[in-house]
């Protein structure tokens, strides 16, 4: 079990099944990662991993994040061409997205076939999408949804100011149009006025024109749905025209230590929101204190979820007695744990609903501060006090 943004296709004799995610390695521990930041970072410690591949280590990548790892330690080789399926769910649902799912064609060169995941075989992803939950019964998602995370902006933004007018900008992607919805919809609720609401393409390379409708619109306030690269250049051109506004970044590029490594200072006292944090409890810290010594950077969100994750598949395998799909889903739709690395979530509880949502899960606030992510809302999860900037 195992989940990505982009799937992977390899060529081999006949036909794989539809709708069919690949697993692709050797025998031995597997390494799971759906990141590609994460997998740069490790792309950095390559030759440690050539050793641990070649003594019959396993890795399980995507095509997307395995591009920064060299081909001889893959043993894929990406072909350049991208394929569009119209749909891809776990059991054969409706599209998860609102776009095209795009799957990545690689060329076998080394690499073996172990599996191919059909239809029914239970995925649990910390994908914040509203729209992976509907009608769903082998899909699990263990921290906060989109919409959660919207409310947590909202609130967030009465942090700085008693009467918020908010400018939202957000890619015109699945993830970015699902967490503006909700934005736009639980706004009046909140006692936040949205004076700005505005889509651009991901991927832009010029955030003056966007920037320049923010400052005309009188927010005080700036909702930025964006990931990294994005949001690194939205970030400079608010500086760039002095324009002073609070700025929350929601999550995606803005919680990884990237963001501060290209933006530096001006960074400090940016809020954001995050489905896991390395501060939220003891045991998010002790893992955190181990990858910190191994990297030198903390243990950000997508990394932090997956080390859970993980967790929460070996109760439920153990519980199980069997790899058998059925029996794991079976065993994962019954997991409630309120300890140990399975429970690491903000709220320190996971338990899975019938419709595969933790019941618990909720997002946690987040700041920059002296270059590090903290805790700072709500009140319950908070680790550190919120700086006024």
């Amino acid at each position: 079990m195992w989940s990505s943004r982009t799937a992977s296709r390899a060529r081999k004799s006949g036909r794989p099944p539809a709708n069919a995610d690949r697993l692709v390695g050797g025998s031995g521990t597997l390494v799971v990662s759906a990141e590609t930041d994460g997998l740069r970072a490790l792309a950095r410690q390559w030759p440690v991993l050539e050793e641990y591949v070649r003594k019959g280590g396993t890795l399980v990548v995507n095509v997307e994040a395995g591009r920064a790892l060299p081909e001889k330690l893959l043993g894929l080789k990406p072909t350049g061409k991208q394929t569009v399926a119209e749909e891809w769910t776990p059991d054969g649902g409706q599209p998860l997205t609102a776009t095209p799912y795009e799957v990545a064609d690689v060329e076998l060169a080394g690499a073996k076939v172990l599996a191919w995941a059909g239809a029914k075989v239970p995925l649990i992803t910390g994908s914040s999408s509203d729209q992976l939950n509907k009608g769903r019964t082998y899909t699990f998602t263990p921290f906060a949804r989109a919409s959660q995370f919207a409310r947590a902006q909202l609130q967030m933004s009465k942090l700085v100011s008693d009467t918020p007018k908010v400018a939202v900008i957000f890619e015109n992607t699945a993830f970015g149009t699902s967490t503006s919805n909700g934005l736009k919809e639980l706004a009046p609720g909140e006692g936040v006025e949205i004076v700005m609401f505005e889509p651009y393409s991901a991927g832009f390379t010029d955030a003056s024109p966007l920037i320049n409708k923010v400052k005309s619109s009188g927010a005080n306030a700036l909702f930025s749905v964006s990931y990294l690269n994005d949001l690194i250049l939205i970030v400079r051109t608010v500086k760039q025209v002095g324009l002073n506004i609070a700025i929350n970044g929601g999550s995606g590029g803005f919680v990884i230590p990237d963001f501060y490594k290209n933006v530096g200072k001006l960074a400090e006292g940016l809020q954001g929101v995050a489905h896991w944090n390395h501060d939220m409890d003891p045991n998010a810290e002790k893992v955190n204190t181990e990858y910190k010594k191994r990297t030198g950077e903390f243990l950000f969100e997508y990394a932090g979820g997956l080390v859970a994750q993980t967790f929460m598949i070996a109760d439920a395998l153990e519980r199980a007695a069997s790899t058998d799909p059925q029996k794991v889903r079976e065993a994962l739709s019954a997991l409630d744990v309120s300890s140990g690395y399975a429970a690491m979530a903000p709220g320190g509880k996971v338990k899975f609903g019938p419709d595969g949502k933790n019941v618990y899960g909720r997002p946690v606030g987040v700041q920059w501060q002296n270059g590090d992510l903290a805790s700072v809302f709500p009140k319950e999860d908070a680790r550190a006090p919120l700086l006024k900037t």
